[in-house]
């Protein structure tokens, strides 16, 4: 994982173990997945999704929500 990939999941990760979940806005998921296009990051965030544990809702203002299975 890149260095600001492994920052990111980890404030996402301390979001949902505080909160029960985490909303991430399009620009927070440009950083996330910033070498592939919008339509791209679905498969970039179910990766991460899945490694964690997380289900995920893309939302149509560009933010999402990830929060645990």
């Amino acid at each position: 994982m890149r260095p600001t990939l492994k920052s990111q999941v980890r404030r996402i990760r301390a979001e949902i173990q505080a909160q029960g979940a985490s909303t991430v806005s399009g620009e927070q998921l440009r950083l996330l997945c910033p070498d592939v296009s919008v339509s791209g990051q679905w498969n970039e965030i179910a990766k991460i999704s899945m490694v964690e544990g997380w289900s995920f809702t893309f939302f149509p203002n560009g933010n999402i929500r990830l929060a645990n299975l």
